[in-house]
């Protein structure tokens, strides 16, 4: 890559013209300074177009290096068209030729901007270029070359690929194009335009980098004086043309789930569960059930268990029992077994599910070794976590699929029955990133996903639906 300031060398060159220009008519010298400044400026016109050319070929701009190419055979007929009158002096230029002299430096400026800038942004940019090189050069009557399509070729399945030029008065040039040393064949002339066909080799197309090919096209063009002394001159001009690599894209495909799982609360809850007997002396039993806290919750069985719990300490923080408050409730609580009670006692859960549980407890007063009657008493704390159910949506991870898009080639991906939605990120070989979450289109690609079926589509397009680029 060439390192020159291209914007210097424009003003340079440009400063060399116009400084030299006025002193056209003070004599034979000047004449001949201001006739070679102008030559050699439209000559360094064409290298600043080069250069652009060269470094958006490196970075894959195909819209910049589309409008710097034909650009440049605008530049080059002008030169041709004018080398005559150039040679006497740039002044001696008329109206529209000067006019369009300042057309291509405007245009010339356009471009240099447009280069870097994103590639959607360069193609407005880039709207004033195409204008100038439409316009061509109206007062031109000899055969001249003025576009050539494509300048931007993509790789395709044809052996053969169609090649137009353009300009004026070609029917009566013999046309002929070569691209090294193979010959194109032609296979349309008509006064405004000549159609070849180039075999696709002469476009071998890199694996990840774009790849820069010129041609050269021959026009015959015949000179007579008085009708009968004739003789041919053959111009060449340079075609660019800009092979696009195989790789489209870089692709990387994440994915995420979303399942139905359970929402704890963040309480655990609990409840003690208490019978007393009295003073009977049968056994008697009690069923005491108990359900989620609130509708909209359910109880998790499995954490269903007896367990200690904390009541305020029953001795005094001072006096006699201050040293049992010390020992038993360091913390100002005391804690209690789980499952306490007198007598003869006993309990079980006779039944438990997600809208509840029944607690069955069972005692019955006993006589002590004292003779003395001893209430049948239990108690027993349980405790227990509850929960809702609601939708739990992961973090996207990546899909092991592959890693590069290829120019007729589409990724066809089916993902897991889980998927809740998708990612795709795309990193186009001209350094532009595409991201989407499903059906999807840009200048590039289709991408479908059936949301039912978890089928993912990326297609590229045909090449000739790149509009734009030609």
């Amino acid at each position: 890559m060439k390192t020159i300031n291209l914007n210097l060398r424009l003003l340079l060159l440009l400063a060399a013209i116009v400084m030299t220009t006025p002193f056209v008519s003070r004599a034979q010298g000047s004449v001949e300074t201001a006739a070679a400044a102008a030559i050699v400026g439209l000559v360094g016109v064409s290298g600043v177009v080069d250069d652009v050319m060269e470094k958006a070929a490196n970075e894959g701009n195909y819209v910049v290096f589309n409008a710097a190419s034909q650009l440049r055979l605008l530049i080059e007929s002008f030169r041709f068209s004018t080398r005559d009158i150039i040679k006497s002096g740039f002044d001696r230029l008329d109206t529209s030729q000067q006019a369009t002299f300042a057309n291509i430096q405007r245009a010339i400026v356009t471009l240099q901007g447009a280069i870097d800038q994103p590639i959607e942004n360069a193609r407005q940019s880039l709207e004033e270029v195409h204008q100038i090189v439409n316009d061509g050069l109206p007062w031109m009557r000899e055969s001249a070359v003025l576009r050539s399509s494509p300048s931007v070729v993509a790789p395709s399945a044809l052996a053969e690929i169609p090649f137009t030029v353009r300009g004026i008065s070609l029917d009566s040039a013999n046309p002929r194009l070569w691209f090294g040393s193979i010959e194109a064949k032609r296979i349309g002339l008509e006064r405004q335009q000549a159609i070849f066909t180039v075999p696709a080799k002469v476009f071998e197309r890199e694996a990840d980098s774009p790849k820069y090919v010129s041609g050269l096209l021959e026009l015959s063009l015949k000179k007579c004086s008085w009708f009968v002394f004739c003789d041919t001159e053959v111009v060449h001009s340079e075609l660019a043309v800009l092979v696009l690599p195989e790789r489209l894209a870089s692709v990387e495909i994440s994915r995420n789930t979303r399942n139905e799982q359970r929402i704890y609360h963040e309480r655990v809850f609990s409840r003690v569960f208490g019978h007393d007997t009295g003073d009977l002396t049968r056994k008697r039993c009690k069923k005491k059930s108990q359900g989620p806290h609130d509708p909209s919750y359910f109880i998790d069985i499995e954490t269903l268990r007896p367990a200690p719990y904390k009541t305020s300490c029953p001795y005094p923080e001072k006096g006699f029992f201050g040293s049992l408050h010390k020992t038993f409730c360091p913390d100002g609580q005391f804690t209690r077994a789980a499952v306490r009670g007198n007598g003869r006692h006993s309990w079980d859960i006779v039944s438990k599910n997600t809208a509840g549980f029944t607690v069955e407890l069972c005692a019955q007063s006993v006589i002590s070794k004292r003779l003395s009657k001893e209430h049948g008493k239990i108690s027993v704390n349980l405790t227990w976590k509850e929960f809702k159910k609601g939708d739990v949506v992961g973090q996207f991870e990546p899909v092991q699929v592959s890693e590069v898009l290829n120019w007729g080639s589409p990724i066809q991906v089916v993902l897991p029955e889980d998927t809740h939605a998708i990612t795709i990120k795309l990193r186009y070989f001209d350094g532009s990133d595409a991201v989407f979450d499903g059906n999807f289109a840009d200048k590039y690609v289709n991408a479908s996903y059936n949301f039912a079926t978890k089928q993912l589509i990326v297609r590229p397009k045909a090449p000739s639906s790149i509009a734009g680029i030609n």
